[in-house]
């Protein structure tokens, strides 16, 4: 059986983890070292499900997402990296909050999730997702406008899960 390949134990400010690296291309994961034993006898591999990158193996026959392997099965990578399967780096979730915390889509122009440019209108629109119905917030002239107003929303509905929380400072939005 093949097996993946694994760095000695490394420590950072979360505690001991290990980096290995996926059968099929090499990508590096992390685990932590608790978990080491529970994984290293497994085949990892990097694939691509709907858009989103996955760690998978295969256990008794059943293609597994790792951190539901290590008990984590309604959680959400707090940094968005399915290969960072480290214990801070998990929260408990809704599949909805889950769904909040996606990144940007690949045709996205503007490098703002939920920003988009109507040549018709010539304005940016602003949209977000609030209890699984998309939402208009608005037309608007300036950018940054639109921007804002989507940052405001985040942090008003996603709350914790907002996907650009790292952008309300930048924006004037208080935490």
């Amino acid at each position: 059986m093949k097996r993946n390949v694994f760095s000695e134990m490394l420590t950072d400010e979360h505690g001991e983890y290990y980096i290995g690296y996926t059968n099929n291309n090499k990508t590096e994961f992390y685990i932590d070292a608790e978990n080491f034993d529970n994984v290293k006898n497994y085949c990892w591999y990097d694939r691509i499900d709907n858009g989103v990158r996955r760690l998978c193996a295969r256990v008794n026959g059943k293609k597994l997402l790792m951190h539901q392997f290590l008990g984590f099965k309604n959680y959400d990578h707090i940094d968005r990296n399915e290969l960072n399967n480290r214990k801070y780096n998990l929260r408990e979730c809704t599949h909805r909050e889950n769904c909040q915390n996606r990144g940007m889509y690949s045709n996205n122009t503007s490098g703002i999730t939920g920003v988009y440019w109507i040549k018709s209108l010539q304005k940016w629109t602003v949209r977000i997702q609030i209890n699984g119905k998309n939402t208009n917030l608005g037309n608007f002239n300036n950018k940054e406008d639109a921007i804002r107003t989507r940052l405001q929303a985040e942090k008003d509905y996603y709350k914790e899960f907002a996907p650009q929380k790292h952008l309300f400072k930048e924006y004037g939005i208080e935490e």
